[in-house]
């Protein structure tokens, strides 16, 4: 019905006694109640059929909003079944799921995303799609090689069930190992896994392993005919302490030499971390191409002399800390004929070796810069080789830094990368270094360089101003033709006495279009990737 067709006696008259009362809050006469009680009668009357035309109406409307949701549904389903992703080639869908494996640089990103086993992780999640995702994630062997055992302490961490391990193992052609052993965990809990793997060891092509004094038997009759295709191992010992071999006439006790890898036939990259003592591992050495090893020098020295393509070690020596360096004699010194990467955690084997072919060198450092520059002066001018980039890891020094630019036309550096790799880092010899490359480039030899590159571990207590300036001085001096031109800046942490208003004008400088590349990164995948690619860190 028409509203403004009927006659309204809710609508008063103007000026009328009924809109007196409406319109104020004055009290009722007697007389007034039947009027009110009328057109109260009269507006229920009304309300009546609008209120039951709207419930019809919402009725109506619910029923349609189900079948349009129904109907949707199916037209979804319907599209779904022509999409270009359900055409997809088998091999195209592969390739697609490779990229759903977790990504990790560093050991901590690897537990972090490991320590608690999970479905949702891939491949497990793949296979809980649909029948066709899951056929295309078993027949894909690329998804199953990645496996990694966390065995944790804490007891609210999942581990990897045997049965899904089995499987995933089945599953693969080739395995990229990972597996964290732990002292503080049931041996009996490890064990299981471990010979697993070992069962599929013709399928290793990558070992990453934490191993224990109690897991040592078992990994340790593995040899290398059962290790066909294992091209890489970074084995770490927990608590190495343990693994002797205690000789029945109360001798001293001796470490087991590990014999894994000794014949394992296409191992060309090993890394050994060892932390409190050494133990002997022989190693294919004319196979390999990246080594990664502490050890006494005389273990490198044999190693070295038989390799015939290496091309990068990281040389660490500090089991020899309290031993005389041996008087050294043409014949003691190891012609590496190949090596273009070299890090050396002391100066003295700079004298050692011949390296006719080294690019980049390293050095770790703690005040004795000058030690090792010197040495690699040496070097140089008796190998005749080219060194592209240098790096003093550890706590670089000024005289160390200025060093390197006064000798920059012997070493010919095209980087220079500084890592303040220690616990406790001297903010005051920073400082001092900022300042030297705050410094006009002309006032030193260091013409040929041309990239910078500054790493700082842990705290971040970067003198702001003092950044700045450099930057600014690097910026103007390659406008006029320097050719530094690269600033690297790497830090674990951001600066945390920064104002905002300095890390807003910080930024706007990283953003502008300018003659000299600064390149900042912070904490993440690059800064795990720069610390070991610049010390040559397996």
């Amino acid at each position: 019905m028409d509203m403004a067709a009927e006659a309204q006696p809710w609508l008063p008259t103007p000026g009328s006694r009924l809109a007196e009362l409406v319109n104020s809050n004055q009290e009722p006469a007697e007389a007034d109640l039947l009027p009110v009680a009328q057109v109260i009668a009269a507006l229920d009357a009304r309300l009546a059929p609008v209120q039951t035309e709207i419930s019809q109406l919402e009725s109506r409307l619910a029923n349609l909003r189900a079948q349009e949701s129904v109907l949707a549904d199916y037209r979804a389903k319907f599209r779904v079944t022509v999409s270009p992703l359900r055409r997809l080639p088998a091999e195209v869908l592969g390739e697609i799921f490779e990229w759903t494996l977790p990504v990790y640089a560093a050991a901590g990103n690897e537990y972090a995303t490991y320590c608690d086993f999970s479905l949702g992780l891939s491949p497990w999640v793949l296979m809980r799609v649909c029948a066709r995702w899951r056929a295309v994630a078993i027949a894909t062997p690329v998804l199953w090689a990645p496996v990694v055992l966390i065995f944790s302490s804490d007891e609210q961490l999942r581990r990897y069930p045997m049965p899904l391990l089995q499987t995933h193992l089945d599953r693969a052609s080739q395995l990229e190992v990972s597996f964290w052993g732990s002292e503080k965990v049931d041996v009996e809990a490890q064990l299981p896994a471990l010979q697993l793997l070992i069962d599929h060891a013709h399928k290793w092509t990558e070992l990453a392993i934490v191993l224990t004094p109690a897991l040592f038997p078992m990994f340790s009759a593995l040899r290398g005919d059962q290790l066909p295709a294992l091209r890489r191992v970074n084995l770490t010992w927990h608590d190495e302490e343990g693994v002797f071999d205690v000789p029945a006439d109360g001798g001293p006790a001796s470490p087991l030499p590990l014999r894994t890898f000794e014949t394992a036939p296409v191992l060309t990259e090993i890394g050994i971390s060892l932390r409190k003592c050494f133990v002997p591992t022989p190693l294919p050495a004319s196979n390999l191409t990246w080594y990664c090893l502490d050890a006494p020098w005389d273990v490198h020295r044999t190693l070295l002399a038989e390799t015939v393509h290496l091309e990068a070690a990281h040389i660490t020596v500090d089991f020899d800390s309290d031993v005389e360096w041996p008087e050294r004699n043409a014949e003691d010194v190891v012609c590496l004929t190949r090596i273009r990467r070299l890090y050396v955690s002391h100066p003295e084997i700079l004298e050692y070796i011949s390296t006719p072919a080294l690019q980049e060198v390293a050095f770790r450092t703690d005040g004795d810069d000058l030690e090792f520059i010197g040495s690699l002066v040496r070097l140089i001018a008796c190998c005749f080789c080219s060194i592209s980039s240098i790096c003093l890891n550890g706590s670089p020094t000024l005289v160390g830094v200025t060093t390197i630019l006064d000798f920059a036309e012997v070493l010919c550096p095209e980087t220079v990368r500084l890592a303040f790799n220690v616990s406790e880092i001297d903010w005051e010899e920073v400082k001092r270094i900022l300042q030297c490359f705050a410094d006009p480039m002309s006032k030193r030899n260091g013409h040929g360089i041309r990239a910078l590159a500054l790493l700082f571990d842990k705290k971040n207590r970067l003198d702001y101003e003092l950044l700045m300036k450099m930057f600014r001085a690097r910026e103007r001096e390659a406008a006029e033709g320097c050719v530094l031109r690269q600033v690297h800046l790497i830090v674990e942490n951001p600066p945390k006495k920064w104002t905002a208003s300095e890390l807003a004008t910080f930024h706007e400088f990283l953003a502008q279009d300018k003659e000299l590349d600064v390149v900042y990164c912070e904490a993440g995948r690059e800064f795990a990737e720069a610390l070991d690619d610049w010390i040559f860190f397996l």
